[in-house]
C-alpha cells in the first residue's frame, strides 16, 4: 500500500497499469494510415508505369502482317473484275464501276 500524507490521506494513483492511451493508440493509428497510403500510392505509381512500358511494346512492336496480308486481298478484291461464277452469269464489279454502270443505267430510262 501506498505511504499516507501528512496530513493522513491516501494517494490516489491517476494511472493504472491498465490504462488506456489514448494519445498513443492515435499516433499509432494515424502513423498507419499514413504508412498505408504512401505503399499504396507507391505502388500505384509502379504499377502506372510498368503499363505504360507494356502499352508501348505492345503497340508499337506488334506485326500486323497477317492483317496486313488479308486487308490488301480484300483491296484487290474490291478493285477487280472477276466471275463469281464460271458459268458467265455473275461478275463481281469494284463499287465505283458498278455505281457509275447504274447510274448510266438509269440516265437511259
Amino acid at each position: 500500500m501506498s505511504e499516507a500524507t501528512p496530513d493522513g490521506m491516501v494517494p490516489v494513483d491517476t494511472k493504472h497499469g491498465d490504462d488506456v492511451d489514448i494519445r498513443a493508440i492515435v499516433v499509432w493509428g494515424l502513423v498507419s494510415v499514413l504508412i498505408t497510403v504512401a505503399t499504396i500510392a507507391g505502388l500505384h505509381a509502379v504499377y502506372n508505369t510498368v503499363a505504360a512500358e507494356q502499352r508501348v511494346t505492345k503497340d508499337f512492336d506488334a506485326k500486323f502482317t497477317e492483317s496486313d496480308s488479308k486487308i490488301s486481298a480484300q483491296l484487290n478484291a474490291l478493285d477487280n473484275l472477276e466471275w463469281v461464277d464460271n458459268e458467265g452469269k455473275t461478275v463481281a464489279v469494284p463499287i465505283e464501276k458498278a455505281m457509275q454502270i447504274t447510274v448510266k443505267e438509269f440516265a437511259q430510262k
